[in-house]
């Protein structure tokens, strides 16, 4: 098994985020295990920039930890569009989505649009520039990046509430729901879930300035925390300690 391999042939590993660290522990793993806050890419910001009023833009990524939730995030947009119909949900993928063709072919024409492929940094930056509030909500697994890259940017972002978001949830500047569902989704959310992520999302809407300035702090909170230097300097510190064991 993966857990014999680790322990029979390495002295230590390392993961991203106490998270994983507990998994680890749980599946027997004996090497040490080391947890470090890897860092996130910060995208070229500007800051109280102005934006179109005509719309209100979600964001919503498909990643391996958030596509569980995509049906549930798209099932609240539907609903909630005929309280808010300037609301729009820019969807990035950035995983294979063949399961999800047939709802992407139903829906781009509803106020939802697909985007894939960026490979620079500048692309990313142009897409948050439109985002008025950006929805991560994720399987409990590794330390998430990106609702740090979108609060760094200033951006309102809605997480759920899992311990890979500890560090996040205590830092009091995301607005942190809690959802009955933890896993994979494979049939309808419940109506607990649908109607705390729905009402998150008209409150957020509703209280946008207050919002705005809270997530505003919250980038200038980011300026130092969980920066390269802090993880290879981390790294290095595990390689002294291994070296001298």
């Amino acid at each position: 098994s993966w857990v014999s391999a680790i322990n029979s042939q390495y002295r230590c590993v390392v993961v991203p985020g106490d998270n994983i660290k507990r998994i680890f522990l749980a599946s027997g793993i004996k090497a040490p295990i080391f947890s470090i806050h890897p860092s996130f890419y910060r995208h070229k910001r500007n800051l109280y920039e102005d934006f179109e009023e005509e719309v209100f833009n979600l964001s919503f990524t498909i990643d391996n930890s958030s596509f569980s939730y995509f049906k549930m995030v798209l099932e609240v947009f539907c609903r909630i569009q005929k309280q808010i119909p300037e609301l729009r949900l820019k969807v990035y993928i950035e995983m294979e989505v063949s399961d999800f063709e047939d709802i992407i072919a139903a829906n781009e024409k509803n106020g939802v649009n697909y985007y894939r492929g960026f490979t620079i940094s500048s692309q990313f930056s142009d897409w948050y520039k439109e985002i008025h509030c950006n929805i991560y909500i994720a399987n409990d697994q590794a330390f998430p990046f990106n609702p740090l890259e979108s609060l760094y940017l200033g951006i309102p972002t809605l997480i759920n509430n899992t311990s890979s978001n500890d560090d996040l949830k205590k830092s009091g500047y995301f607005a942190v729901i809690d959802l009955e569902c933890k896993d994979n989704l494979s049939e309808s959310p419940s109506d607990r879930d649908f109607n705390t992520i729905l009402e998150a999302i008209l409150d957020i809407h509703s209280k946008y300035s207050a919002n705005y300035q809270l997530a505003t702090k919250g980038a200038f909170w980011l300026e130092d925390k969980w920066l390269q230097i802090d993880t290879e300097q981390e790294m290095l510190t595990i390689l002294n300690a291994m070296d001298n064991s």
